[in-house]
């Protein structure tokens, strides 16, 4: 039995050990809005305008590439 509560206690303070340096970091990246510029970084950029769509619609993706442009390998 002596060995089991050694490894309970060891397993303890590692978890304990662990749970503080999680504790650390989360409170570092509060500190330094780590979340808020995740949000900023994830959110997507507004839509376009009417006139910038108008614009989009004259590209029709049926139209044949430039010269300059090559397809690939046929």
């Amino acid at each position: 039995m002596p060995g089991i509560h050694h490894l309970m206690a060891y397993n303890e303070q590692i978890r304990s050990d662990t749970y503080q340096s999680f504790l650390m970091t989360w409170q570092t990246l509060a500190d330094d809005n780590a979340w808020q510029i995740l949000c900023e970084l994830l959110t997507p950029p507004p839509l376009p305008l009417e006139g910038e769509l108008e614009d989009v619609d004259i590209l029709n993706a049926t139209d044949e590439l430039p010269d300059w442009i090559e397809e690939g390998d046929e």
